[in-house]
């Protein structure tokens, strides 16, 4: 699920490339329906929402696993305003391993950790970034 469609669109490709089948939603996640208790895991990546929202979207996302279901995210944490490397400069959807654990209830970490670590994602996301790893089981 992607609120672009450029980025949808190189999904595709790279899944039909390497001959992989996805299902591809576009949508709004400000605004889309996770439903309750049907994903077995809902991974975010750099996924820029401001903090109000985020933390609403992620009770949606802990609501939306089953019992067992897997989240895994990866985000930039505000340190990362100092690297230049992707993430833009609002801090305010940025969040740290504290927020993390305080926005997601109802999982157990198997991983959370904030670290710097190297990118290459592109021309504009490459170099050392500065984020926050997460893998939680919902209890």
């Amino acid at each position: 699920m992607d609120a672009s469609v450029k980025g949808i669109e190189k999904a595709q490709q790279l899944a039909h490339s390497t001959g992989v089948s996805v299902e591809f939603i576009q949508a709004d996640l400000a605004n889309f329906d996770l439903g309750r208790e049907q994903w077995d895991s809902i991974i975010a990546i750099f996924a820029p929402f401001g903090q109000a929202l985020r933390a609403k979207l992620h009770q949606r996302v802990v609501q939306a696993l089953v019992p067992g279901g897997v989240f895994l995210t990866e985000a930039y944490s505000p340190a990362q305003i100092q690297f230049g490397t992707g993430g833009g400069n609002d801090i305010d959807t940025m969040l740290t391993k504290v927020q993390l654990a305080q926005e997601v209830k109802g999982v157990k970490w198997t991983h959370l950790e904030q670290l710097q670590r190297s990118v290459v994602e592109g021309r504009y996301h490459t170099g050392l970034a500065a984020v926050v790893q997460g893998v939680g089981i919902k209890q």
